[in-house]
This record gives structure tokens, sequence and C-alpha cells, in this order.
């Protein structure tokens, strides 16, 4: 199971999902995506930590899906983020006393595998109360309209693009560790993955994350524009990237 690891990272289980949320928004803000999806994140920042850990834990527990996350020593400042209000609601609501010098997890990734894939239910931590994934959530902080734009979208660029294939779902580190490599060693985890099974690899990405794809050799193969509105007068760009497609 750890063939392909090059550095430290390790499978996600459904006991680190409350930290998870936390990296998720914290790391999340700084996301193009993110004004677009979730405008009112800063009055209702417990829906956006509640929707995240909710996700994060139903890609956990889904068989054709893996969940990875990077740790590092722990940093006292890390809570004196941008937006205070969401941070400080995330501090109050998980319980994180660490000592100096231990490691706590500041970045996760989530790939997502065909359901045919050979690779469904390889990459499980223990779930010894065979836990089934339950429902994601939407928040009073999200426009609905904004994220069903985002989801057509992607669901089009992804028949187009990457049809079948492995698919970068989710990459985020909290900003006091960036900088680090954690983005990276978790992505090229499936880069070796793919590569050692002559597979092909996609991903919808921010701009940041577009960056990082393509730092690591991915292709940008499309760039979508949403219009925008009353709301979000300058609507949103995001990219489509492939990797390994050329790869016969």
């Amino acid at each position: 199971m750890n063939a392909f690891i090059g550095s430290p990272i390790r499978l996600a289980t459904v006991h680190d999902v409350p930290r998870i949320g936390l990296v998720a928004a914290a790391g999340f803000q700084y996301s193009n995506f993110w004004d677009w999806e979730r405008p009112y994140a800063d009055k209702y920042p417990e829906d956006t930590l509640k929707s995240y850990c909710l996700s994060f834990k139903n890609l956990i527990l889904n068989p054709c899906s893996a969940v990875w996350v990077a740790e590092d020593t722990y940093d006292e400042k890390e809570a004196h983020g941008p937006r205070h209000s969401l941070i400080e609601s995330a501090y109050s609501q998980i319980s994180l006393d660490a000592p100096k010098d231990q490691k706590v997890i500041v970045g996760v990734t989530a790939w997502v595998f065909p359901s045919d894939s050979d690779h469904c239910g390889k990459f499980k931590p223990d779930n010894p109360n065979n836990e089934a994934p339950g429902r994601g959530f939407r928040g009073r902080d999200t426009n609905s309209k904004h994220m069903d734009m985002v989801d057509e979208a992607a669901e089009e660029a992804t028949k187009k693009y990457f049809p079948g294939c492995p698919e970068l779902s989710m990459t985020v580190v909290h900003p006091s560790y960036w900088r680090r490599g954690h983005g990276s060693s978790m992505v090229k985890w499936g880069m070796d993955l793919a590569k050692e099974n002559n597979e092909t690899l996609g991903t919808i990405s921010s701009t940041m994350g577009n960056a990082l794809c393509e730092a690591l050799g991915w292709s940008r193969e499309d760039t979508i524009h949403l219009e925008g509105d009353d709301e979000a007068p300058d609507g949103l760009t995001f990219n489509v990237n492939t990797y390994n497609k050329n790869k016969d």
C-alpha cells in the first residue's frame, strides 16, 4: 500500500476529520473558488467547517477514493489567519492542545477512482464500525446557484478531457505550512501511481492549483470562465489539467 510514497504522508482516518476540516477551511480561503462558492463563510463559519468535515469523511469512507494527509511540526501561530471569525470558530470547536514539536496534519489531498478501477478498496484505513459514506452538506455559507454552475461545468469538462480516469479531487495545505513541499508530495503520490499503472489523471483546478499542477508537469487542457452576476460580477475562472494523457 505504501509502495508509491516518497515523502512523509499517510492515509487519513475518520479520526482525522476535525483537523482536516480546519486545514481545509484555513487553506481554501485563498482559492479563487472561495468567494464564488462561499460568500457567507464569515457569517456562518460553522457551516463551512461542517461541510468540509462531511466531504472529507465521505471521501475517507468511499472505497473508490484515497485520502492522504501530510504532517508537520505544530506552529502555535497558525490560528492567526486573515478571516478571524472562521479560524476562531474552528479552534473553538476543535480541542488542539499540541505540545511543542508535536506533529499535526497540515495538508490533505483526495483522489477519486472510477467505480470499476482496480484501485477501489486498496487505499482504505481500518473501518471497524463498517461505516458507510453519508450525504453531503451545503450550508448557509454557500451560493448554491454558483456551486451548481461549477458542478455542471466541471462535469462537462471531465467527460471531455479525462473520462473514466482517476481524478485529483481536492488538495489543500494550511497557509502556515506553505512552501514546504507538502502539496507537491501529496500530488506526486497519485502521479507515481498513474505512471506505474499507465493511467491518465485529471483535475479541475483553481488558479493556485493550476500553478502547482503545471510545476509538477501536468498539462492545462482548458481554461473555463463562468459569467458573473450581481453578487460576483467578475465571475469565476478555473482550469482543466491532465497528467500522463499522451502515455502511449
